[in-house]
């Protein structure tokens, strides 16, 4: 910890499908000298991905929704809710489809902002998801056609959130809580929106606001790992240079 300056981390290691070992190391805070102890939230960051990939391969399974399905534009499964289709920036991205958000191949809107258009998620924080997914459409047009490039993308999967809110008629927290974590004993979460406000120490200060769904979780989030691959290896559940990591969410989506 302290050769990679580690404020504090929790450590959760499971043996054929059972918690074995649970402790929690260093500061919660340097602030207060809050010991990190297993009930404490942490911020999983894009590891929300995997949990948000699950809400939508349950969905698959069920039958509710396919691979194959479009997203955006009549006939799609988000259809004109974010503008009529003949307000897109790009014709392409009535092809999008949910294995294209899965797999990260959109076509675009993609993190690294090499086409110079800045990354989606931090184009106005002040946006709500349906706001920001309408600007973004009518005003970024793709740089690949869907299916065929790798960008990874936080706005696909923000995307996504709103798709499992279409099909269940649920919001992404509810959904995620009584499909996802309540089936897999993941007792302690919330999702939020969190101000990237010197969070970290091995980042520049920044007052862009996240607004891909962030999930925040105990060590109980193992559990979610071996519902989806089966008894996992010894892992570490979470760990993060944060100082910041044992807050709770800024605000709730």
């Amino acid at each position: 910890m302290s050769r990679s300056n580690t404020v504090g981390l929790s450590l959760a290691i499971t043996h054929r499908g059972h918690l074995v070992f649970a402790k929690g190391y260093g500061l919660a805070a340097r602030t207060s000298k809050t010991p990190v102890n297993t009930s404490h939230r942490f911020r999983l960051a894009s590891v929300s991905k995997s949990l948000t990939s699950i809400g939508v391969i349950q969905l698959i399974a069920s039958g509710r929704i396919q691979l194959t399905d479009r997203v955006f534009g009549q006939g799609g499964l988000l259809g004109e809710t974010f503008g009529a289709q003949s307000t897109s920036k790009d014709s392409r991205v009535l092809d999008i489809t949910i294995q294209n958000l899965l797999e990260h191949t959109a076509g675009g809107w993609d993190n690294d902002s090499s086409d110079g258009t800045g990354e989606p998620m931090s184009v106005n924080a002040q946006l709500t998801h349906g706001q920001l997914i309408q600007r973004v459409s009518q005003h970024l047009p793709l740089e690949f056609a869907p299916g065929t490039t790798f960008q990874y993308s936080n706005f696909g999967y923000s995307v996504l959130g709103r798709i499992i809110e279409r099909v269940t008629g649920m919001t992404y927290e509810d959904s995620m809580r009584d499909h996802v974590f309540a089936p897999s004993e993941a007792t302690s979460f919330a999702v939020g929106e969190i101000p990237r406000v010197r969070v970290c120490q091995t980042r520049s200060p920044t007052t862009s606001l996240e607004r891909e769904p962030t999930i925040h979780t105990t060590f109980h989030c193992i559990a979610l790992i071996r519902m989806a691959a089966g008894a996992p290896p010894p892992l570490i559940c979470s760990a993060s240079p944060c100082e910041r990591m044992g807050s709770p969410p800024s605000r709730t989506c």
